[in-house]
């Protein structure tokens, strides 16, 4: 993985606040024909957690998918918790289901945010 990159490339991966749904963005996906098309969305659980923090969140992931190391450092709004995420079994709709969870240092950790992503593109952003 690069650490830096330019910003005049096209990412491959990109985002952008999702058009229906409060609280939640839009993974999309370059396509040299039809230019940035979603293929997977990011839906926040945890309506407390504020806009700005998930936007970081979103961005960093992104950035991970796009092959790239240089990530938002989020531990300061994150109070010492940590983010775990748990890859569901299966499918929905032919999107693979990943639960991002918060985990605070004591008790049981709790959901955060959905990620719903078309596989291809989620085994395309893992490899």
């Amino acid at each position: 993985m690069r650490d830096d990159f330019s910003y005049s490339e096209k990412r491959q991966f990109w985002y952008r606040p999702h058009p229906l749904t409060a609280q939640a963005y839009q993974l999309l996906h370059w396509d040299s024909r039809q230019g940035y098309q979603p293929v997977g969305d990011y839906i926040v659980l945890d309506k407390g957690e504020e806009m700005s923090l998930s936007e970081r969140k979103v961005q960093n992931l992104v950035t991970l998918m796009n092959g790239h190391m240089r990530l938002h450092d989020l531990r300061r709004d994150m109070n010492g918790a940590r983010l775990l995420f748990q890859l569901q079994d299966g499918e929905e709709g032919g999107r693979k289901k990943i639960v991002m969870r918060h985990f605070g240092g004591t008790g049981v950790s709790r959901e955060n945010a959905l990620l719903l992503i078309e596989k291809e593109y989620w085994s395309d952003a893992t490899h």
